[in-house]
């Protein structure tokens, strides 16, 4: 594996969206981050035509973009 300077920089660069570690929040905290990771998530993944594929009550369930939501398992 050859690593060029380029992606040395890129990786080193690189800073999520997080202020504080999950460790250093408080519960209240965490919860939020965890609410917004989830709406994030979904919101990206009906941006690329993607199901939103979640577990509720021991059922699977996909839930797309146009409001359909299926049982998966």
């Amino acid at each position: 594996m050859v690593i060029n300077k380029d992606s040395i920089s890129t990786i080193a660069t690189y800073q999520g969206k997080l202020k504080k570690s999950i460790a250093q929040m408080t519960r209240l905290q965490r919860v939020t981050h965890y609410k917004s990771m989830r709406n994030r998530t979904r919101k990206y993944l009906f941006s690329i035509g993607q199901p939103f594929v979640y577990k509720k009550n021991g059922h699977i369930l996909a839930e797309y973009a146009d409001g359909k939501t299926i049982i998966v398992q």
